[in-house]
């Protein structure tokens, strides 16, 4: 009963920050559902799909991209500085696994897809 009233006493900024690479991963996972569905297949090098739902869709992914990237990790740790954020230690490490875990699902996605969307999407 305890444990239950310490999960929702976590701050939301703090599950936010924990969450956010996931977050990337399945923003880049409908990304590629998305010009898989538009163009009816996978696109070739130096193609492109110039839709303005695919400009909101690139325009959110670069949105969670760059809080995931630059501010999601150190705003974490700064809110592990102040107590009032603070819940045990076996919950920040559910958060910091999360954000590992995202990490992870991102680079595996990348080095192991099987369609050329990845390398579209670098190129």
């Amino acid at each position: 009963m305890s444990e239950q009233h310490t999960i929702t006493r976590s701050p939301l900024w703090m599950w936010i920050c924990g969450l956010s690479s996931t977050a990337l991963f399945l923003t880049l996972v409908a990304m590629a559902v998305h010009i898989r569905l538009a163009l009816g297949r996978w696109p070739g090098f130096g193609e492109g799909c110039h839709t303005a739902l695919f400009r909101i869709h690139e325009f959110i992914f670069g949105g969670v991209g760059l809080f995931a990237v630059f501010v999601a990790g150190p705003i974490w740790l700064i809110f592990l500085c102040f107590r009032s954020f603070r819940v045990s230690r076996r919950i920040h490490a559910f958060q910091a696994l999360a954000f590992i875990g995202g990490w992870l699902l991102i680079y595996l996605a990348g080095k192991y897809d099987p369609t050329p969307f990845t390398y579209w999407f670098l190129d």
